[in-house]
């Protein structure tokens, strides 16, 4: 098998993914709106352009744990009650799994044009993740790590939020992957993570750092 530096050859793109970032926007701006806590996301501007392409390789062996690692986590939110041992644990795990994940993104632009994602319901999702996680609530964070004189401005997080848009965004990276290509995921996957879940993952780890000790 050839070396994958040797299978990626880089190309330009200017095809601008209009619909799909349409897509995106609606699906963050339904999220956001839902929620007042969830004030901290979308920092960065979207990605107006679709990244670069490169000649179609694939080696699934590198995404296989991709979507086991999604169900572990998306479960908290599709069942209510979900009984298992140390619910925290096996979700911090997952959480730094996908975002171990991201950084072994590799895909080749998907030109196809699919049907308009599906949005899905935050309040279900919410109470599913309310009735798994009884003790994750609202965190205090610092609005601006970087501005060191400044401490009054803080802001109030909330846990449960963080885990809800997670799962949303996790269930349609997966739907993607299984309905329309791996390639699209993947887009997805990137173009979602660099804007609204990492900080989510990021948010909810401290939490449960804190929390736990």
């Amino acid at each position: 098998m050839a070396d994958k530096d040797e299978r990626k050859i880089t190309g330009g793109n200017r095809r601008l993914a209009k619909k799909r970032v349409q897509c995106l926007n609606e699906a963050l701006s339904f999220v956001s709106s839902s929620v007042l806590a969830d004030s901290l996301v979308l920092r960065k501007p979207l990605l107006r352009q679709a990244p670069k392409r490169y000649v179609p390789y694939y080696d699934d062996n590198e995404m296989t744990e991709l979507i086991p690692t999604i169900n572990d986590i998306v479960k908290y939110g599709l069942n209510p009650n979900w009984t298992e041992t140390d619910n925290d644990k096996l979700l911090e795990r997952n959480l730094v799994k996908i975002y171990d994940l991201y950084f072994d993104i590799e895909y080749n632009f998907d030109e196809k044009d699919f049907p308009d994602c599906e949005k899905t319901e935050y309040s279900k999702i919410r109470q599913n993740v309310t009735s798994n996680f009884k003790d994750f609530g609202l965190y205090k964070t610092i609005l601006n790590i970087n501005d060191i004189d400044n401490l009054s401005e803080n802001e109030i997080g909330d846990a449960l939020d963080d885990l809800t848009d997670i799962i949303i965004d996790l269930l349609e990276i997966k739907r993607r992957i299984e309905n329309n290509s791996l390639a699209d995921g993947l887009w997805f996957f990137e173009l979602i993570f660099q804007s609204h879940t990492q900080e989510h993952i990021l948010n909810l780890l401290n939490f449960m750092k804190q929390k736990n000790g």
